[in-house]
């Protein structure tokens, strides 16, 4: 669920298995022009979208049996291969930094490499 935090004043969003309590609010809904939906998703990993956090450019090198999983089902929309190779196969992409993409990265064990 996308929604406006009125706390923080920021959009945020909020997973609806997790919400516990809801309550109506008395303020008048004002429906903003200026929000882009794909813009504000464009450098999140999953349903990660930090507020005042920039994207971070990776690069991957993974072992090159990896090569056609990621090709089916890339990463991220922003995937570039850079190396393809009998050796490895290097991707970049550009998301916001979060758990859920380590976690992602992590699930690939030795099959995998962070490049610097």
């Amino acid at each position: 669920l996308l929604g406006y935090y009125l706390a923080t004043k920021e959009i945020r969003t909020f997973a609806l298995d997790r919400i516990e309590n809801l309550y109506l609010s008395k303020e008048k809904y004002i429906n903003s022009n200026n929000f882009n939906a794909k813009n504000y998703f464009k450098y999140a990993f999953g349903i990660t979208t930090p507020n005042n956090i920039e994207p971070k450019k990776y690069i991957f090198s993974f072992h090159p049996s990896q090569k056609h999983y990621l090709e089916s089902q890339p990463l991220h929309q922003s995937q570039e291969v850079i190396t393809d190779s009998e050796q490895e196969y290097r991707i970049s992409i550009e998301v916001y930094p979060c758990e859920e993409l380590n976690r992602t990265i992590k699930s690939y064990g030795n099959m995998v490499r962070e490049v610097t």
